[in-house]
């Protein structure tokens, strides 16, 4: 896989998720034994706490939106630039800026880990 055809696939992935809403599409993305290092929990179905935690993220927040910058791929590791984003009177507003690194697995993402270096906070849980 070339780094063109990375961020092809990692655009993709964010596009079905966050233009879309197709939740499904996780399935279709995630291998069957998929982590995120950001739920921290490998005992539970981390795809379904994905699907949990989207449908709230996109209840609480309709525009929010993920936009993804350069990436690069180093054997089976993907590894982006991403901000996090909604929309307010028509402009894009930051609110999370950060990388993420995607472990691939027979063309699916195994393994997630995102490094958060600009958090306004807006969209934390609860808020």
């Amino acid at each position: 896989m070339t780094d063109e055809q990375a961020a092809g696939f990692i655009r993709e992935y964010f596009h079905a998720l966050f233009e879309t809403r197709d939740l499904d599409a996780l399935g279709d993305y995630l291998h069957p034994d998929y982590i995120d290092d950001d739920i921290g929990n490998d005992r539970i179905d981390n795809i379904e706490a994905g699907k949990s935690y989207l449908t709230d993220l996109f209840r609480r927040h309709p525009t929010v939106n993920v936009s993804v910058g350069k990436t690069v791929v180093v054997d089976d590791v993907i590894t982006s630039y991403l901000e996090w984003t909604t929309t307010r009177s028509g402009q894009a507003v930051v609110h999370i800026r950060g990388t993420a690194t995607f472990v691939m697995d027979a063309g699916r993402i195994r393994r997630r880990h995102t490094f958060v270096y600009f958090n306004d906070g807006a969209l934390t849980p609860g808020t």
